[in-house]
Parts: structure tokens; C-alpha cells; sequence
């Protein structure tokens, strides 16, 4: 990651309850909170800074990408999906559509990426009980480690 995208704004170590150990390698950070930034590390506290838009989770029992999370525009999801476009037209690239649960995502597939949306208001898909989402747009990018995942995310 660092030879690709240079010094990280912000590198942390910890654990995520349990979980293996990793390095969370973070850019374009702020020391403040933001909505659309995410938290380097789990504390009993709660989540702590700094705030990164892009963070690499580095599991350190494998040496491999655990989790990644971004919310910054220079990355896009290979169908042209982007960080603000809106829903439909992420629904339409992707043939899916988008159900609300936990989160307002689409998980894509065998792929470990999900692709999170925000705003927008659920509606019922009849007959089933789903709830699809009707507007909003992409907020983030989230890729959990096939095989070593470092427990970031529980939800997406």
C-alpha cells in the first residue's frame, strides 16, 4: 500500500475484540470526527481517531489487507460504480438492487467488497417484506479479507 499511495496521514495498531492483530494504514485523516472519515481503531471507550477517509487494515498474523474502507472519490468499483453516485444508477450498472438491513448495501456476490448507500428512504418490495432503498447514493467502499479479516466491520 505505501509504495503505491506514500505515508499514510495516520498509522495506528490494535485489535478488534480479539480479533487478529493488525496495522490500519489511514488517509486523508483529520484529528476530528467526520461523516464521511471512519475511525482507525476500537477502544472500550468506543471507536478513536484519527478520522480516515481511505483506511488499510494490515492483519499482522498474515501480512495480508484484513479490511479496507474508503469514502474518497479516487476510488471506483470495477462495473463503474463510484463514491457519490446515485442509487439507481449504481443499481443499474450493477443489475442489483439495493435492500436495507443492517445497512443500505449490496454485497457483490463471492466478492468480499460491499458497497454502502446513504439517505435515500426505504420502501416495502411487495409481496416480500424487503425493503428497498429509493434514493440516496454511494457512500463508501468496504472489502473484508477473505481470509484475514481482522473484524472491523460486522454489519457491511
Amino acid at each position: 500500500m505505501i509504495a503505491f499511495l506514500g505515508r499514510p496521514d495516520a498509522e495506528r495498531r490494535g485489535s478488534e475484540f480479539g480479533g487478529p492483530p493488525f496495522r490500519a494504514l489511514g488517509y486523508e485523516c483529520s484529528r476530528s470526527h467526520k461523516d464521511d472519515a471512519f475511525p482507525q481503531l476500537e477502544t472500550s471507550r468506543g471507536r478513536s481517531g484519527p478520522s480516515c477517509r481511505t483506511v488499510f487494515w494490515i492483519n499482522e498474523r498474515t501480512g495480508t489487507l484484513g479490511d479496507f474502507y474508503t469514502t474518497s472519490r479516487r476510488y471506483s468499483e470495477s462495473h463503474g460504480v463510484r463514491i457519490g453516485m446515485k442509487t439507481a444508477e449504481a443499481e443499474h450498472l450493477l443489475g442489483q438492487r439495493v435492500f436495507v438491513g443492517c445497512e443500505a448495501s449490496i454485497p457483490l456476490g463471492k466478492l468480499p467488497l460491499t458497497i454502502a448507500f446513504s439517505g435515500g428512504a426505504p420502501r416495502k418490495t411487495h409481496p416480500s417484506s424487503a425493503l428497498h432503498l429509493i434514493g440516496g447514493h454511494v457512500y463508501a467502499f468496504v472489502l473484508h479479507g477473505l481470509y484475514s479479516d481482522v473484524g472491523i466491520f460486522d454489519c457491511l
